[in-house]
């Protein structure tokens, strides 16, 4: 598990992981589809806001990574077999129903990354964890402790408090409510 606050770099280090840990073919998990959208805009070689090249990782003549953002309608069985990257939301990819999971072997994915990974330790979250079990998996987490109390799975081999973040000026508004 790595812990980083908001806007420290969580996007950026799912975006080199793969590289990190030499990974074949990727599952990124993230919470929703507006974190799934963002992902997929930060991920796809025909994006704008590319990481790869916005940061200089990639440079002119390296391959992009061939990443689909799951998503109903736009993307099929067939495109994920094909990439390199498959960015989906939690939902649409476990539950009893799921249109995914079902049709990939085993070992389809070796790498799973997990946004937002506070949530890991729910029934849906462990659907995927258990139809892939010889994939690696990290996690990342702006605060690993659930409102229900539940710390994240995975033990923690990085953490970047926010008070650091606030002082190296990561992090500029905050705003307190007293709940």
């Amino acid at each position: 598990g790595i812990v980083l606050p908001v806007g420290c770099g969580k996007s950026g280090l799912i975006a080199i992981t793969p590289y990190a840990v030499g990974a074949r073919r990727v599952l990124v998990i993230a919470p929703s589809t507006r974190i799934r959208e963002q992902l997929g805009n930060d991920l796809r070689a025909n994006s704008p806001t590319n990481f790869y090249e916005r940061f200089g990782i990639l440079q002119g003549g390296e391959e992009f990574p061939e990443t689909v953002v799951v998503s109903s309608g736009r993307v099929n069985l067939d495109d994920i077999r094909h990439c390199d990257v498959a960015i989906a939301n939690i939902h649409q990819i476990s539950g009893e129903e799921n249109r995914w999971l079902d049709n990939l072997e085993q070992d389809f994915f070796d790498l799973v990354l997990v946004d937002e990974a506070q949530h890991n330790p729910a029934e849906s979250w462990q659907q995927v964890k258990r139809r892939f079990p010889n994939a690696k998996i990290v996690n990342f987490s702006g605060t690993p402790t659930r409102a229900d109390g539940r710390l994240m799975e995975g033990e923690i081999i990085y953490s970047f408090p926010i008070l650091q973040a606030i002082e190296a000026g990561f992090i500029k508004r905050l705003r307190a409510k007293m709940l």
